[in-house]
C-alpha cells in the first residue's frame, strides 16, 4: 500500500521548485527595471543591511548601530553612463539566475526521486542525464569535470544540445542552459514530481520501485498553474521538432505547465 508521506514528499518538491522559479521570475523584474527610465527613482535610495533584516528605504533612524548600507546611485549611474558595462553586469546577473534556478529545481526533483524510491525512473528519463552532466558543471566552476562512469555515457544529447567527451575541463557554454533549455528542463522536473506517481513506496532510493498489490490508483493532481507564472511562444519548425521528442503542447502557442494526467494512469515508477 502507498506510504500517504509520499504526496507530501511531492508537495514539497514542488513548492521547493515553485520558490526558485518565482525568484528567478523576480529577477527578470529588477532587470526590466535596471533597463528602464524608472531606474531614476533608485537614485536617492539606499539599502540598509542589519543583522536582524533589510531596510530598502532608509532613513535616518535606520542608519544607527552596526550596518552594511548600500546607495543604488550607483547601479543608476552604471546603467545611464556606461550602458555596455551595464549589459554586461546584466547578463551575468540572468546567467546567476538561471544557475541557481536549475539547481535549485533540479535538487528538489532529485531529492523527491530519491524519497519516493521514483529514481530508478528519474535516471531513465531522456532529459536526466543532461541535466545532472548540466548540474555538474554548474557547482565546480561551471566547468564540466566527468567521473568514469560518465564517460562511458558520453556523448549525452537533449533537444539539439550535447555534451561530449571532448568537453572534459571545459566551462559550459551559455546555449547549454540558454532560457529556452532551462525553462525546459524546468517544466520536465515539475512534470516528473507532479504527475501520478502512485506506485512509488517510500523506502531506499537505489530499491527497485513496484506497484504493490492493491494499491490506490488514483493520481496525485498537482495544480502548478505555471499559466499564471510564464507562457512561451513556439515557432511551429521547434513545435513539430518536440512533437516527435513526445514533448506534447496542446498548440504552437503554449503555457509551460507541467504535464499532470487526467484520469487514472500508470504511475511513472512502473
Amino acid at each position: 500500500m502507498r506510504d500517504p508521506a509520499v504526496p507530501e514528499i511531492a508537495r514539497e518538491a514542488l513548492n521547493n521548485i515553485r520558490h526558485a522559479r518565482n525568484s528567478y521570475i523576480q529577477t527578470l523584474a529588477a532587470l526590466t527595471l535596471i533597463r528602464s527610465p524608472a531606474i531614476e527613482t533608485l537614485r536617492n535610495v539606499t539599502i540598509v543591511l542589519k543583522a536582524d533584516g533589510i531596510t530598502f528605504h532608509a532613513g535616518p533612524e535606520d542608519l544607527v548601530g552596526d550596518r552594511v548600507e548600500v546607495p543604488l546611485s550607483q547601479i543608476v549611474d552604471t546603467a545611464q553612463n556606461t550602458p555596455a558595462e551595464r549589459d554586461a553586469d546584466l547578463e551575468e546577473f540572468h546567467q546567476f539566475a538561471r544557475r541557481n534556478l536549475f539547481k535549485e529545481a533540479y535538487e528538489a526533483c532529485v531529492e523527491f526521486a530519491k524519497q519516493s524510491c521514483c529514481y530508478p525512473s528519474l535516471s531513465s528519463a531522456p532529459w536526466f542525464h543532461y541535466a545532472r552532466l548540466i548540474r555538474g558543471a554548474v557547482t565546480h566552476d561551471r566547468r564540466f569535470k566527468f567521473s568514469p562512469s560518465d564517460r562511458k555515457a558520453l556523448p549525452v544529447s537533449w533537444r539539439g544540445k550535447s555534451i561530449l567527451a571532448s568537453d572534459e575541463g571545459k566551462e559550459m557554454r551559455r546555449e547549454m542552459l540558454d532560457p529556452i533549455t532551462l525553462i525546459s528542463l524546468i517544466t520536465e522536473m515539475e512534470g516528473f514530481v507532479g504527475r501520478d506517481n502512485s506506485c512509488c513506496v517510500v523506502g531506499p532510493h537505489d530499491a527497485h520501485p513496484k506497484r504493490a498489490a492493491g494499491h490506490s490508483s488514483e493520481p496525485w493532481l498537482f495544480p502548478l498553474r505555471a499559466a499564471d507564472t510564464w507562457r512561451r511562444v513556439i515557432s511551429s519548425s521547434t513545435a513539430t521538432r518536440m512533437k516527435s521528442e513526445r514533448f506534447s503542447r496542446s498548440s504552437s502557442t503554449a503555457s509551460i505547465r507541467a504535464m499532470v494526467p487526467s484520469g487514472n494512469r500508470a504511475g511513472i515508477c512502473s
